[in-house]
């Protein structure tokens, strides 16, 4: 299962790599730099819709076909990469989870396996093992 997962999340980022080359238009470009510049709050889709000027159904529509994330995966692609800072500088899950504006530590737990196939703990000790 770990490795279907694996190979998932790969695919997925190569694909991403793949639109990142391609146009964004001003819009979703907009929602983009919204998303990082405010990757430690509880983003909103329907604030990410009104910072691009589109509809719900069409900003998810269309962040999708240009960035092939949808928007809540991409917000959470980069909340567990802020996460592996925060986790790597001595937080611990919950304060991370908290920080990063996830509901519990379990679901940021869950989001965090789902992207990295470790739990919080496990990426820990895994990269105190490779001397990080």
């Amino acid at each position: 299962h770990a490795a279907s997962v694996l190979i998932y999340f790969l695919n997925q980022l190569i694909a991403f790599s793949r639109k990142q080359e391609k146009f964004i238009s001003n819009d979703i470009q907009a929602a983009v730099d919204y998303i990082l510049e405010n990757i430690y709050d509880n983003v909103s889709l329907d604030v990410l819709a009104g910072v691009s000027g589109l509809s719900l159904s069409r900003f998810k529509q269309k962040f999708c076909q240009q960035l092939g994330f949808t928007p809540r995966e991409y917000i959470n692609f980069h909340k567990v990469e802020a996460s592996k800072a925060l986790l790597g500088s001595g937080k611990n899950v919950t304060d991370t989870a908290m920080e990063l504006g996830f509901s519990t530590s379990n679901y940021f737990s869950s989001v965090f396996k789902r992207f990295t196939t470790l739990s919080p703990s496990e990426y820990l000790k895994a990269d105190k093992t490779n001397g990080n």
